[in-house]
């Protein structure tokens, strides 16, 4: 599995691995015209050409899976989590929104084997569901109202959509920030129909093996609606649980080496910056003495009056 690397530089320590150093500037009605952020004005074209801009290295499975949960930002986690939460909370306790069919939804897995879009299906009337989280209800309002939800593979939607075409889908979110509802703190899920699901570039599609094309979705916005509350579950560790899950999909062996293995990394990362102060104090305390050595040898080899003439003009 492909892992992007997040830390590309140019000569003069620019980040080039944002994927966003434009921004369009509406010049006309459906009419824009990109302009470079000011970060990046400095940079040439070429170096942000995005088949420049991007690294990528490809990981077994297990070792992607490690990175990107405990060596990335927990927000990945978080979503893995959030979604897992939604589901079963829907499968086991909810009906279908769109058919009102009980104990019809079932899990399938954007990435599973059965090649679907979508994270759940109803067994009864077909209904796609696709889950995201966000960090609070004002984040959901943004995403519903801006269109800017993206999602799985494009690829895997479009090879689909001939045979889901007539059914409905639906975009359910999740606030990862709990709400107090009347008699206790809740996560709120929200619901809307999806109007379409468009292609979306992202990092990995220029990294030149393959075409990794994302998809972003658009809502009915006036379809939106709160479709069920999960409790809220106290002192819930969800690294923790991305450890459990990891050990029981790839061996509690396996995590214990990538954990070594990262430990010794770290060391290691220590040292250098360690090492780097170490020489930068040295290097400063050789200016330091070269500095005074210098001066006395001008006060030991010369008068005043001549030290003094070196200055007069």
């Amino acid at each position: 599995m492909v892992h992007i690397k997040q830390y590309q530089k140019n000569k003069n320590g620019i980040i080039l691995s944002n994927f966003a150093p434009f921004y369009a500037i509406e010049v006309n009605i459906n009419s824009f015209l990109p302009k470079k952020r000011p970060e990046y004005v400095k940079c040439s074209s070429k170096e942000l050409d995005p088949f420049n801009r991007f690294e990528a290295v490809e990981y077994p499975k297990a070792e992607y899976f490690f990175r990107i949960w405990f060596d990335e930002k927990l927000s990945f986690i978080n979503g893995n989590v959030f979604e897992a939460i939604v589901s079963c909370h829907a499968i086991h306790k909810e009906n279908c929104y769109n058919c009102k069919s009980r104990r019809a939804l079932q899990w399938i897995g954007g990435g599973s084997t059965n090649e679907l879009w979508g994270d759940m299906i109803c067994s009864k009337c077909n209904a796609l569901y696709e889950i995201k989280s966000r960090k609070s209800l004002q984040k959901i309002d943004n995403c519903f109202s801006k269109y800017n939800t993206q999602s799985g593979s494009f690829r895997r939607y479009y090879r689909n959509e001939n045979v889901h075409r007539h059914y409905k889908k639906y975009l359910v979110m999740v606030s990862r920030v709990e709400t107090y509802i009347s008699k206790g703190f809740f996560w709120p899920v929200e619901i809307a129909e999806i109007d379409s699901v468009l292609p979306c570039l992202k990092d990995s599609s220029f990294i030149k093996r393959g075409t990794s094309i994302g998809t972003i979705i658009k809502v009915k916005t006036n379809t939106r609606k709160r479709w069920f509350n999960i409790p809220h579950l106290k002192d819930l560790d969800f690294l923790y649980l991305a450890k459990d899950v990891f050990r029981q999909c790839f061996t509690k062996e396996t995590y214990e080496a990538f954990e070594f293995r990262r430990e010794n990394e770290w060391k290691v990362l220590n040292n250098i910056e360690n090492g780097k102060e170490i020489i930068k104090k040295e290097d400063a305390k050789s200016s330091i003495n070269d500095l005074r050595c210098e001066l006395e040898a001008l006060n030991n080899g010369c008068d005043d009056n001549d030290w003094e003439s070196n200055f007069c003009f």
